[in-house]
C-alpha cells in the first residue's frame, strides 16, 4: 500500500483527490497539506472531503510540517 501526501487538500481538486484515495484499495492517505487562511477555521485533524466523511489523515498548513511527521511514498 502507498501513502499519499496531498497539498492544496482543501481546495476543489484536492478534496476531490482525498475522497478519490479512501476509496482507493492500494492507497491511504496519510497526511493533507493546504497553506493559508483555509486553515484558520478548520479542523486540522477532521476537515471533511468532498463526497467523503472526516478523514483521519492530519491536515498540516506546510509541506515541511507534514514531512517532519509522516512520510508518504508519494506526494
Amino acid at each position: 500500500m502507498s501513502g499519499v501526501l496531498v497539498l492544496g487538500a482543501l481546495g476543489r481538486m484536492g478534496s476531490l483527490l482525498c475522497a478519490t484515495i479512501a476509496r482507493q484499495d492500494d492507497l491511504t492517505l496519510v497526511a493533507r497539506v493546504d497553506p493559508g487562511e483555509r486553515l484558520a477555521g478548520a479542523d486540522r485533524q477532521s476537515e471533511p472531503e468532498a463526497g467523503a466523511g472526516p478523514s483521519s489523515a492530519p491536515l498540516y498548513a506546510t509541506v515541511d510540517e507534514a514531512l517532519a511527521n509522516v512520510r508518504p511514498d508519494v506526494a
